[in-house]
């Protein structure tokens, strides 16, 4: 497998790599008959260990206790908490994405292209980002870029490329707004453009995603919990960020799952992800919120072990950000207990996750105060007759108080 990785980056370059990109600024079909068989057997490779073998899996999420029907209001998905175990069942990469593999596979096999325009223009776009090596050689150099930067560069540089449309809206309050992304390529400008991009309801889990890639499909997140800056001359190295079982992206990918149920009801279903990347690489995280199943990828580094673009990387980005014609949803399971059990955790609270949450315009966060009318308190003689004490020396005369007041002397 490490040879043929090593032969599949070798051929990206060179005149494989000039046609292709000759082909791309044509923007016609030209990329379907050209695509070189060398690279078309080295993706059947790739494919089959990102979606066939056990290196690459979904694993179930059960959640044993979280804040997400907090009585105090709404929390931050930075203050999320989730508590969760590993479920019991392991699903390979591919079984969401069947639908995806069938389409991959016919063209690797036969040259079949989809007979329709969006799954069309998706295949395009991923067989001219693994011929044009300048394209996806910038994740080799992910670490010098702050976290913020890191966002825009990943949307511009890879999810966006490889979506039907290079639109992504940035969170208008991460950073100070501009056209030119962070790349240092003079010439290089953002394809998306900053916006409000809260989701949830301030009497929830609420918040802004880094970055939605393709407008409204897929949230992108680099979670604030687990990250520290530590400043020296004129670097800032940021260390390790855990992506795994990470309370803010779950707490992010539930919210935005129920939100695109409620705003697109006539799914083929409702297995809606959500991406936690780093500089190290990303994980995909999925939520059903119909049938209450939380997924997590394996960890996919963004660079191979012998220093090359890792092409199950592009590959896994490319089916997570089209999941809209690529997943084919949660495969049935007889004999498993998949549920996550969010739903039973924020019962009181049920009807505002399915009903009641908003893409953008999130207010204050709700505290609710208590209602003291219908508050209960059990009685105790003692403190009782203690406040009517404490009440009386309150309100005594100051003449009264002195021996209080030498003893407030004495200590």
């Amino acid at each position: 497998m490490a040879t043929g990785k090593r032969r599949f980056e070798d051929s990206l370059t060179g005149a494989t790599s000039t046609a292709c990109k000759k082909c791309h600024d044509n923007d016609d079909d030209e990329i379907f008959t050209s695509f070189p068989v060398k690279l078309i057997r080295q993706i059947a490779k790739h494919l089959e260990t990102l979606c066939c073998e056990s290196d690459y899996v979904f694993k179930t999420l059960k959640i044993l206790n979280c804040n997400g029907a907090d009585y105090n209001g709404g929390i931050p998905f930075a203050k999320a908490y989730c508590s969760v175990t590993p479920g019991t069942r392991t699903l390979y990469f591919g079984s969401v994405f069947v639908h995806g593999i069938k389409m991959l596979t016919a063209f690797l096999k036969n040259r079949q292209v989809p007979t329709d325009l969006p799954r069309k223009r998706l295949l395009r776009k991923l067989l001219f980002f693994l011929s044009d090596e300048g394209t996806h050689l910038l994740l080799k150099d992910l670490e010098k870029f702050h976290e913020t930067e890191l966002m825009m560069v990943l949307a511009n540089h890879l999810y966006g490329k490889l979506t039907s449309s290079s639109k992504y809206m940035i969170d208008k309050n991460s950073t100070k707004e501009t056209d030119h992304c962070p790349c240092n390529s003079e010439s290089c400008r953002l394809s998306g453009q900053f916006a409000d991009t809260g989701i949830g309801n301030e009497e929830v889990w609420h918040g802004n995603l880094d970055i939605i890639v393709d407008n409204d499909m897929v949230g992108l997140s680099y979670p604030s919990g687990n990250k520290e800056e530590i400043l020296g001359g004129n670097e800032a190295k940021i260390r390790h960020v855990d992506l795994s079982r990470n309370q803010q992206i779950i707490s992010q990918t539930i919210v935005f799952s129920f939100l695109q149920k409620q705003r697109h009801p006539d799914s083929n279903n409702f297995l809606f992800p959500c991406i936690g990347a780093a500089h190290e690489g990303m994980v995909v995280y999925f939520y059903d919120s119909q049938k209450d199943i939380l997924l997590e990828s394996s960890f996919i580094p963004f660079m191979s072990v012998e220093g090359k673009v890792n092409v199950h990387a592009i590959l896994a980005s490319w089916f997570a950000v089209n999941y809209k014609y690529l997943s084919s949803g949660i495969p049935c399971s007889k004999s498993h207990d998949d549920k996550s059990a969010f739903l039973s955790h924020v019962k009181e609270k049920l009807g505002i996750y399915e009903h009641n949450l908003k893409f953008g315009n999130l207010g204050v966060p709700v505290s609710f105060e208590d209602d003291e009318s219908d508050l209960e308190v059990e009685q105790s003689d003692f403190l009782s007759e203690t406040r009517w004490e404490l009440l009386e020396l309150g309100s005594m005369p100051d003449g009264h108080s002195e021996q209080y007041c030498l003893l407030d002397k004495e200590m």
